[in-house]
């Protein structure tokens, strides 16, 4: 290996998202020749920025992402260890045989689903004839199993849909290792012709901050879909709607669903505290009468939800 090459190599390894503007780390990388899908700098840089995302260094970036026709794609090695190293989700291979593959998710230590590809599936989609699903089955039927997964029910973690790169028709081959590797990948991206000297930093801060909160409002969604009684199509359903926002737009959803969940309890509450006048066979004068002299004259229909809560509170005193 060449002085220069040496030189590159030590470069890349040194390289973090503090240390190194992510321009310089791409023309690095690029220029290195050890990534073959990558003509060009602002290829490399846009797989770095990608990775960063993800948590991902430069290396593991430049590996493990690859850009299918103006979309980001990830290996199966990837998505699994994405979800591996994420402190809410996890995922257990129920089968993984030669005619199909099953992983089971967990969200915070419960099961929430199960992805399953198989033969079948494959064959409707017609993918037994490739090379890759003759010579790899176990590979192929995995990568589709923890990509369809990832998908349904762990989307927060990756911002949006998650693919792997012959999902999106790219042509790829399995190493020894057990990992995908695009064969033909997207024509290089413009050079980056501004001298690495004169770029501007990557503010690496927010694009990870940014990322931690689409997570956190991703969570929260999905809570509040939870609160609102939905089952869990319809909550994957909302979540997914959601990564596809703008964080802007994903914040005015959710406080959105909060306003849908407060009103609802407010009504069950109402609904409970004229059941309980009710059972006291109140008319409407004793319900006037008592709401004037223990709650201020407020009308049930007028009520907050502390309010609500305060007159059943009341009223179990009366019922004892």
């Amino acid at each position: 290996m060449s002085t220069a090459n040496n030189q590159q190599t030590a470069l890349a390894t040194r390289a973090t998202s503090t240390e190194m503007n992510v321009f310089e780390v791409g023309r690095v990388l690029a220029e290195s020749g050890f990534f073959q899908d990558s003509k060009g700098a602002s290829q490399a840089i846009a797989k770095i920025l990608a990775g960063r995302e993800l948590g991902l260094g430069p290396v593991a970036s430049m590996t493990g992402i690859y850009i299918v026709k103006g979309r980001v794609t990830l290996s199966a090695n990837v998505i699994a260890a994405a979800i591996k190293r994420s402190a809410r989700y996890n995922y257990k291979v129920l089968r993984m045989e030669d005619d199909g593959c099953e992983i089971e998710f967990y969200e915070d230590g419960q099961p929430v689903g199960k992805s399953k590809f198989d033969a079948d599936d494959a064959r409707l989609a017609g993918l037994l004839a490739g090379d890759n699903w003759r010579k790899f089955p176990r590979n192929m039927y995995f990568a589709r199993a923890i990509s369809n997964g990832a998908k349904w029910f762990t989307p927060d973690i990756f911002a949006g849909p998650v693919y792997t790169p012959d999902e999106l028709g790219e042509q790829v081959t399995v190493r020894e290792d057990g990992e995908m590797e695009v064969i033909t990948s997207e024509p290089a991206l413009p050079a980056v012709t501004a001298p690495v000297e004169s770029a501007q930093p990557v503010n690496s801060r927010e694009t990870i901050d940014d990322g931690v909160e689409r997570s956190e409002l991703i969570h929260k969604i999905r809570q509040e879909c939870v609160g609102l009684g939905y089952d869990e199509t319809k909550t994957q359903q909302a979540v997914s709607k959601a990564t596809a926002m703008t964080t802007t737009k994903m914040r005015d959803a959710l406080e959105s669903l909060k306003k849908l969940r407060a009103k609802k309890e407010i009504e069950a509450k109402r609904a409970e505290v004229l059941a309980i006048f009710a059972e006291h066979e109140w008319d409407e004068g004793d319900v006037e009468r008592y709401l004037k002299q223990s709650h201020g004259g407020v009308a049930i229909n007028d009520m907050s939800l502390d309010q609500l809560i305060a007159v059943i509170d009341d009223m179990a005193g009366v019922r004892r």
